[in-house]
C-alpha cells in the first residue's frame, strides 16, 4: 500500500482468521506457496504464522490424470459419487476452469450442467446444474464441493515450480461451516486419498 502512496501503517492489522475454507485446504493452499516471498502491501514480507480457519473439513484430494478424456471422466465419477452418495445437488458443485469435454462427459451421465457467465448472478438452487465458469468467474461464490480441472500444462493457471506438481486434477472438496462437510466416516468428510 506505501508503494502506492497509501499510508496505513499504524492503522492496520492482518486478518488471521479464515472463515471462507477449511483449516485443511488453508494449509493445503498456503503449501502450494512454500519458499514463495508473498508482498505484505507494506513493503514487507507476510507472516502466516498464526494463521487459521474457523472450520475444518476433509483434506483435498489430488488425483493424477494424462488426458483431457481421462480428466473429464474423473470429474464425472467424481460428481456421481457426490450426487448419489452424499447427497449433494448439482447447484453444489463446481467445476472450473470451463472445459468442452468436462462438460460433455457430466451430460453424457445425464448430470445437468449451468455455465457461469460473466457480469451473471449464479441461480443458485433456481436452476439445477453442475456449476462450470472461469476461475475469474467463480471467485467470491460458494459451493460445497469444487473440482479444479488443471491436467493439462497449457491451462492458464497452471503454474509449474510453483511448489505444486503440474498435470493433476485438484479436487477440493469443502462444505457449509453450519453444516459441516459431507457424511462419511473421517471428520464429517470423505477419505482422503491420492490415487494413481
Amino acid at each position: 500500500m506505501s508503494r502506492a502512496g497509501i499510508n496505513i501503517r499504524g492503522r492496520s492489522r492482518r486478518l488471521k482468521v479464515n472463515y471462507r475454507t477449511s483449516e485443511q485446504i488453508r494449509k493445503f493452499a498456503q503449501g502450494i506457496l512454500k519458499g514463495v516471498e508473498v508482498d505484505d502491501l507494506d513493503g514487507g514480507t507476510a507472516v502466516v504464522v498464526g494463521d487459521h480457519s474457523a472450520f475444518k473439513g476433509p483434506d483435498p484430494v489430488i488425483e493424477p490424470c494424462k488426458t483431457p478424456a481421462e480428466e473429464a471422466d474423473a470429474v464425472a465419477a467424481w460428481v456421481k459419487t457426490l450426487m448419489e452418495d452424499h447427497g449433494l445437488s448439482s447447484y453444489d458443485i463446481c467445476v472450473t476452469p470451463y472445459k468442452p469435454e468436462i462438460r460433455a462427459a457430466l451430460t453424457a451421465e445425464e448430470f445437468p450442467t449451468y455455465e457461469l457467465r460473466p457480469r451473471q448472478d449464479d441461480p443458485g438452487s433456481d436452476i439445477p446444474g453442475i456449476r462450470l465458469g472461469t476461475i475469474k468467474r467463480i471467485k467470491g461464490l460458494e459451493f460445497r464441493a469444487v473440482a479444479l480441472a488443471c491436467a493439462d500444462d497449457g491451462d492458464s493457471h497452471e503454474q509449474p515450480g510453483a511448489g505444486r506438481p503440474s498435470g493433476t486434477l485438484r479436487t477440493i472438496r469443502c462444505g457449509d461451516p453450519g453444516e459441516g462437510t459431507f457424511a462419511g466416516d473421517d471428520d464429517k468428510g470423505m477419505t482422503p486419498r491420492r490415487s494413481g
